[in-house]
């Protein structure tokens, strides 16, 4: 059985090489009230020496292939197309 979020659940990965201090050290997803939301965050230092972590909550969360996300929801077609994709097709065709 597959791992699905729970409200509250926070999940977060380690981001690859950063091409510029803008990209995130940290991606991930938040659930909230039921619904995934991207999560970006990024490591900071105080200006005392702390470390702690700064972050965003974003858009609902996308499944992106290859990275163990299944969407809970899968999308399963009601009714049969009312016409074929043939009769889609230009007549002038010359073959």
């Amino acid at each position: 059985m597959a791992w699905e979020s729970k409200p509250g659940d926070i999940s977060l990965f380690q981001a690859g090489q950063k091409k510029s201090e803008k990209q995130p050290d940290w991606r991930g997803t938040v659930n909230i009230d039921g619904v995934d939301r991207e999560v970006a965050m990024w490591n900071k230092t105080t200006k005392s020496g702390d470390t702690f972590l700064s972050g965003k909550v974003g858009d609902e969360a996308k499944p992106k292939p290859g990275i163990g996300f299944t969407p809970k929801k899968t999308f399963t077609p009601t009714e049969k197309p009312k016409q074929s994709f043939s009769s889609d097709l230009d007549d002038d065709l010359p073959f």
